[in-house]
Order: structure tokens, then sequence, then C-alpha cells
């Protein structure tokens, strides 16, 4: 696997891993990993240097925070899914993070509908 995929590559296999509900301990390794990945690629974005690649790279953060929070969602913890599902839907409005959220709530006995209403966060 070469640097640039392995993110990409290790947040398909934390994603596959949580919706399936299988080693959960393995999901959130490959998980935090390609967040880290794709976090310290967001570091380097420079605005006055702002390149198509720069661009595409938040996108791809809320998608690797959306797999983080799903992990901890199946792992029964759910602030921390919190944590990570609320910005990435915030950032993407993806109805995908937004269902994923809107299960955390549920959860949480909170009484939020994310989906119908970007308003309610």
């Amino acid at each position: 696997m070469d640097k640039d995929s392995a993110p990409l590559t290790l947040n398909d296999a934390a994603y596959t891993l949580a919706d399936n509900n299988l080693l959960l301990p393995d999901a959130l390794r490959y998980a935090k990993e390609a967040v880290e990945g794709a976090e310290e690629d967001t570091a380097d974005i420079d605005l006055e240097n702002l390149s198509l690649k720069d661009l595409q790279t938040v996108p791809v953060l809320a998608a690797y925070w959306d797999t983080l929070g799903w992990v901890y969602f199946r792992m029964g913890q759910f602030d921390q899914a919190e944590n990570y599902l609320r910005p990435a839907w915030m950032m993407t409005q993806d109805p995908v993070i937004a269902d994923h959220l809107q299960q955390v709530y549920d959860k949480q006995k909170k009484k939020r509908e994310v989906a119908r209403d970007p308003q309610a966060l």
C-alpha cells in the first residue's frame, strides 16, 4: 500500500468493519489512522496558494470523521461519535452522515431532527 492510498484503504476497511459490527477495536485503529492522515493534509493548506487538491481534502476529512464517528457509535460511545459526526455533517450536509448522527441522537434520547432541520443543531 503506497502512502497516498493508505488513508483511503484504512478508512474503507474501518467503515466496512463498523458497518458490519465486526472487529471494532481494529476498525477504531484504522479509522484513527485515516483521520490523522487527512488532518495532516488539511494542516498544510495555504489559502493564498489554494489548489484543487486542497479543496478536495475537506470532504475527504468529513468522510473520515464520519467513519470514526460510526465506529464509536457501534462501540456504544455515543458522545465520542457525536464529536466526529456533528462536524462532518455540518461540513457536508451528507444524508448518510445525517443518518449516522440521527442514530447517535436517538441513542442519547435527544430530540433533534438533523436530516430535516439543519438549524436544530
